[in-house]
């Protein structure tokens, strides 16, 4: 069975704002918090991926796919945040139906930090260990 964390401090917040920077991070930034991304992502819609980090690593379309992103992340109001401890998976899902799935791949570096404006961090470390700091 696949233990799980979920967030509801996040639960109701709106997607405000993406920023995407050169090569990393992606960054979602909330009503109150954010999440910073450095490792492997996907966006998925109607069960199929619509935009991945990879996307954003081609050069010709990075804004293209900056533009999905928004179209599909941009405003939208969070369902949920949940941490899928055995995959090792943090989800997002928001009010349309969208799934991002984030995925840490790396020893030596984070690979991503989801925090509130409460002083909450839950933080990916190297080598794919959590740490979650209230």
């Amino acid at each position: 069975m696949n233990e799980s964390l979920d967030f509801p401090y996040f639960k109701g917040q709106k997607i405000t704002k993406l920023e995407n920077g050169k090569p990393l991070p992606l960054i979602l930034h909330f009503s109150n918090g954010g999440l910073v991304i450095e490792c492997p992502w996907r966006l998925k819609k109607d069960g199929r991926i619509t935009v991945g980090q990879t996307d954003f690593q081609t050069a010709g379309t990075a804004g293209e796919y900056l533009d999905k992103l928004n179209t599909l992340l941009a405003g939208q109001e969070i369902h949920s945040i949940c941490w899928w401890k055995e995959a090792e998976i943090l989800r997002v899902t928001t009010e349309n139906q969208a799934v991002l799935d984030i995925f840490h791949n790396s020893a030596s570096f984070e690979g991503w930090e989801l925090f509130g404006d409460n002083d909450f961090s839950f933080i990916s470390l190297p080598g794919g260990e959590v740490e979650n700091i209230s």
